[in-house]
Order: C-alpha cells, then sequence, then structure tokens
C-alpha cells in the first residue's frame, strides 16, 4: 500500500506570489502520487503593495473557489483537491479575519503571522537598520496575541518562519538555533495556546529550500508540541511552483518516525482527520 501524501500548504495563482493554475498543480500532484492536494492562496489584509509584489495579498476568495470546484470534479477519484487558505492572522485585523472565516467556506485555514510593523520578514526591509534578536523576539510575542485573540483556524503554518530570513544567516554568521533559544519561554507559551486550543501545527518544508535549511518549525519545535498537548501535526511544501509540490514530505515522514508517530493528520469541510504512513 502506497503512503498517502497531503500537502496542505500550497500556492496558485490567486496568490499575489504565484503564477501557477490550480489545473497545473492539480496535473503535477498526480504525476508525483500526491493524493491529497491542498490550495492554500494567500489573505493577508494588511500585507501593502510594493515593488517586489506590486499586488497586495487579498486573494479572490470566490473566484478561487469556483475553479477548486471544477478542478475537483475534473481530478476526482484522481487527487482529492481541497480548498484552503493562508490567512495571515494578527492582533490588528482580528475582526478582517473573522469577516473572511464567517462569509466563506474552506476545507480549512491556515493561519500564519507574516506582518510585524508593516513588513513581511521576508522581505529585506523589515531587517534595515533592527537588531536581529529583538526582532525575532518581537515576532514570537505578535505569535502569542495573535493566537490568543484569534480562534477562527485549524493549523498554524510555519511558526518559526522568521527564522528563515535574517540576513546574518544567509552568511552563515548568525546561529539559528541559539536565537531559537532566547526566544523559546515565548515559543513554549505560544505553543501551549496552540495545544490548549487544539490546533494542528504544520511541518512546513518550504524552509529546507531557504536559507535555514530545516523545516518551520524544527524537530525540537514539534517534540515540544507534543509534549504540552498538541495533537495534530500536518505537512505542508509551500509550494509557490508547481514542481515543488511535495517537497520534503520524506524528511516529514522520517521526522514523526523519529518522534515516534505513524500518521499526521489532513482536514477536509474544517474536520481533522488522521491518517497513517
Amino acid at each position: 500500500m502506497s503512503t498517502v501524501i497531503a500537502d496542505l500548504h500550497t500556492h496558485s495563482e490567486f496568490s499575489s506570489d504565484s503564477t501557477q493554475s490550480v489545473e497545473l498543480m492539480a496535473q503535477t500532484a498526480e504525476k508525483k502520487g500526491i493524493s491529497v492536494l491542498g490550495i492554500s492562496d494567500h489573505y493577508d489584509y494588511n500585507f501593502a503593495p510594493g515593488v517586489r509584489f506590486p499586488e497586495n495579498f487579498e486573494c479572490d476568495v470566490k473566484a478561487k473557489e469556483r475553479e477548486i470546484l471544477r478542478v475537483k470534479e475534473l481530478f476526482r477519484g484522481r487527487v482529492t483537491v481541497l480548498n484552503g487558505i493562508e490567512l495571515g492572522i494578527d492582533v490588528r485585523n482580528v475582526e478582517k479575519c473573522k469577516e473572511i472565516t464567517e462569509n466563506n467556506s474552506f476545507d480549512y485555514i491556515i493561519g500564519s503571522q507574516h506582518i510585524i510593523d508593516g513588513f513581511d520578514p521576508y522581505l529585506p526591509e523589515y531587517w534595515t537598520g533592527r537588531d536581529v534578536k529583538k526582532s525575532v523576539e518581537r515576532y514570537f510575542k505578535d505569535i502569542v496575541c495573535s493566537v490568543e485573540a484569534f480562534d477562527e483556524f485549524d493549523i498554524f503554518g510555519h511558526f518559526d518562519y522568521v527564522l528563515r530570513y535574517p540576513p546574518t544567516i544567509k552568511v552563515g554568521i548568525l546561529d539559528p538555533e541559539a536565537l531559537l533559544d532566547s526566544v523559546m519561554p515565548l515559543c513554549e507559551k505560544a505553543l501551549c495556546i496552540l495545544a490548549r486550543k487544539g490546533k494542528a501545527l504544520e511541518v512546513n518544508t518550504g524552509g529546507i529550500r531557504s536559507a535555514l535549511g530545516r523545516t518551520n518549525p524544527s524537530e525540537r519545535l514539534v517534540r515540544r508540541f507534543l509534549e504540552l498537548g498538541g495533537e495534530h501535526l500536518t505537512f505542508g511544501s509551500d509550494a509557490h511552483e508547481s514542481g515543488h509540490i511535495g517537497c520534503g514530505f520524506d524528511e516529514f515522514k522520517r521526522m514523526l518516525e523519529r518522534i515516534g508517530l505513524d500518521g499526521y493528520t489532513v482536514f477536509e469541510a474544517r474536520k481533522p482527520r488522521k491518517i497513517k504512513f
């Protein structure tokens, strides 16, 4: 029996940072043997357009839903195509997030912390003139505030995403694990809230393709989440191009096996379902 691969974190042309059609994503998933493909396009209410991304990050939710329904029928019995969303959660846009979740139907919602002081840590501007340690600390403080203030999500995405992008990590000067040590109390507080609320923690393999060179979060944080009572783990490649769909699943599987788990969680109609490797 082949392993079920459910990639719940991918982006299509409905995200401002991707050009891939939903149909192409599904075609690629089928070729790669992906069983479940979740299209989780960005909705970040307060992401201001700039030079690198001239459009905002508020996907056309209704148009995306229509296209996913079309492709879902096209690939029925071959690939299960799910309608997800990656919602940028922030204490400053809680009401907008509630509006999106209350007025639309999703198979699952990934809550991610992207914006700090108006910038995404992905952008060099976030780090310009800033103390790296303080900026990372601020990021995790905002996660704690966000997950305390907002409940309408199923999965928390790429938990220590901020560690992908400090310029000093890119040139090998900064040790990300030492930096993580300095904010571990904040990490544990956020993970405890997620566990208490029954949220899933995503293991995002996009970090492997970054200068960080490992999943977000690390195995150490995944173990701590489980120790704090967390139950659900999901897999996400963070693919913004079709070739990256499913990438890193083998690393994800090996991590969970080292931890002593024989499966993970998928969502459909906002309901978790555990599947075995």
